[in-house]
């Protein structure tokens, strides 16, 4: 199993999944703002924003190897955005552990960190495009590997 999650393929999937629920993660949580059925927004925020939390640390954990050559401060200084994204990430987490205490401040600070780390995300996403590309390269070059030595 262990394996399986780390293969280039299973790295892509994850890569989309966390695209696409930080998209329904932003919607849901502007959206029920506005909305009178404001508590199925929320809901719906919270399901989808817990389900973000997951595929992040799986996230994590398929590059746990490369985050942890973050620490080193010229690593740091190369790869700003993706240093930023691990700062704003713990931030967001720290903001939704507020959460266990709801006040009118704690989702100002949930709200202020998640839209930049909304944006961050997205600079990320863009930033590590071509990594992503090459893990899809990888990934059907090792899928016809194996089916030729099959």
């Amino acid at each position: 199993m262990k394996e399986t999650l780390l293969t280039p393929f299973a790295k892509v999937m994850t890569d989309i999944a966390l695209i696409v629920l930080l998209l329904a993660c932003y919607i849901t949580g502007e959206t029920g703002v506005f909305e009178t059925n404001w508590s199925i927004w929320i809901s719906t925020h919270a399901i989808v924003g817990m389900l973000m939390c997951l595929a992040m640390g799986l996230h994590v954990w398929q590059h746990w190897k490369m985050i942890k050559a973050f620490t080193k401060k010229k690593v740091i200084l190369r790869n700003f955005i993706t240093f930023l994204s691990i700062v704003f990430f713990v931030l967001v987490a720290f903001s939704i552990a507020l959460m266990v205490w709801p006040t009118h401040q704690t989702l100002e600070i949930h709200h202020a960190v998640s839209i930049l780390f909304t944006k961050l995300m997205f600079v990320h996403a863009i930033v590590q495009f071509p990594s992503m590309m090459r893990l899809i390269r990888r990934s059907r070059t090792s899928k016809t590997t194996c089916a030729v030595e099959a």
